[in-house]
């Protein structure tokens, strides 16, 4: 018979130690990925801004002069015919408060006008996320001019 010496396994003591390593290195490392989640995110958020805008322009081109405006009940950026309310394109951010602000007051408006050549007076963009940092995107006449977080 065999002595209970020479068992193979782990005692349970050796898989507490083990965990409890793993753990500490977990919370260690943890709280360096979290501020890249949230990079990743506004970087996120600003290219769908730039590409939405960009889109606005190219419509506006294409279908005439365009009606850009938001909605703060659905937290979304909508573009509309400037003749009828007939929606072009919607942009939603979900869990997010949207506000559309004159370049020039920094107050909002309700809505922006864009013309057949694409050209709209300056505006910015203020999105209040529900589990990030407030962040505000400056669009000049033609495109993206500035982002600016921590406002």
């Amino acid at each position: 018979m065999s002595s209970g010496r020479f068992l193979k396994g782990y005692l349970l003591v050796e898989m507490l130690a083990v965990i409890t390593l793993v753990a500490m290195v977990f919370v260690a490392v943890m709280p360096g990925l979290i501020p890249k989640a949230d990079a990743i995110g506004r970087e996120e958020l600003i290219d769908r801004l730039r590409s939405f805008d960009e889109h606005a322009r190219i419509a506006s081109i294409r279908e005439g002069p365009l009606l850009l405006r938001s909605d703060p009940e659905t937290g979304s950026l909508i573009l509309q015919k400037a003749d009828s309310e007939a929606t072009v394109r919607q942009l939603r951010l979900d869990n997010a408060d949207v506000v559309l602000l004159s370049a020039e007051t920094g107050r909002p408006v309700r809505g922006l006008a864009i013309d057949r050549l694409g050209r709209g007076d300056a505006y910015s963009v203020f999105v209040d996320p529900a589990d990030g940092k407030p962040l505000r995107i400056g669009f000049g006449r033609h495109g993206l001019a500035t982002s600016e977080g921590d406002r």
